[in-house]
């Protein structure tokens, strides 16, 4: 069995879904199976895998009625590594990424223990020059409850029963951001790589979703389920409340700004 199994979903992009495959094929470490689950493209997806002829990828086709989060879950029952990698259909894995993280576990004085490995990631796209995100590291849980600082793609987690997408539509669009909480809750060590290890595209779809009014309500309603599901141990409830006032604020803001837009 491989160490590492790599869970793709897409979707209708099979140009982007080529350069992805392609930066996970050429990493430096090899030991990893390709999982990629593919919701029905209106493209030959099967004939486009085999033109890798890469015996490392296993391609699949699951209908997920717009849940995403529906053929990840696939695609874990899927995988047999040790680790679980996770990769969008439209972002790009430099090619130390897995080496990087899993030198980072075996490094740890924890090495034993579940973790959670992710990294710095440089933003890129048709209007926009490529330059880190700077966003803060969460290195608990209190960081991770301020705000969501994983990009799915630059996560590499050990592979457990834990390791299970809400497949809500609700929190269509945060559902990673409650997988991470579920997992540093249940004591899975949260570990940041400072230096980039993927290059995420940001495109009118990303920016919209990252931006709407209802993306505020989610993230509420994934902290409220954390507490209604986990209890308050080890969380700091004054961070806690304030960061749900604080995107329902939020919320408010841009809804009452819509509003006006659409009487203006």
């Amino acid at each position: 069995m491989p160490l590492v199994s790599v869970v793709v979903t897409t979707f209708n992009r099979k140009e982007l879904l080529a350069q992805t495959l392609k930066s996970i094929l050429n990493q430096s470490f090899q030991d990893f199976e390709l999982i990629v689950v593919d919701n029905y493209s209106n493209y030959d997806f099967i004939s486009h895998i085999n033109s890798f002829e890469s015996p490392k990828i296993r391609p699949f086709q699951n209908g997920n009625n717009g849940v995403i989060a529906v053929n990840r879950n696939y695609g874990i029952k899927q995988a047999t590594g040790q680790y679980i990698a996770f990769c969008d259909d439209d972002d790009i894995w430099l090619p130390n990424k897995l080496e990087k993280q899993l030198e980072a576990i075996s490094g740890s004085p924890d090495k034993d223990a579940n973790h959670l490995v992710y990294s710095e990631v440089i933003l890129f796209g048709e209007h926009i020059i490529k330059k880190p995100s700077e966003n803060r590291a969460a290195e608990n849980l209190n960081d991770l409850i301020r705000s969501n600082k994983i990009a799915l793609s630059s996560t590499l987690v050990t592979h457990s029963n834990l390791i299970e997408f809400d497949e809500d539509p609700v929190v269509t669009a945060a559902e990673d951001y409650g997988l991470w909480l579920k997992l540093v809750k249940n004591g899975y060590k949260l570990t940041y790589l400072s230096e980039p290890q993927i290059e995420y595209r940001v495109c009118a779809n990303s920016v919209l979703r990252s931006h709407t009014y209802n993306m505020h309500l989610k993230v509420s309603y994934v902290l409220l389920r954390l507490v209604l599901t986990y209890g308050v141990s080890d969380i700091n409830l004054f961070r806690y409340v304030y960061t749900i006032c604080l995107e329902l604020i939020k919320f408010l803001i841009k809804k009452s700004t819509e509003k006006v837009g659409s009487n203006g």
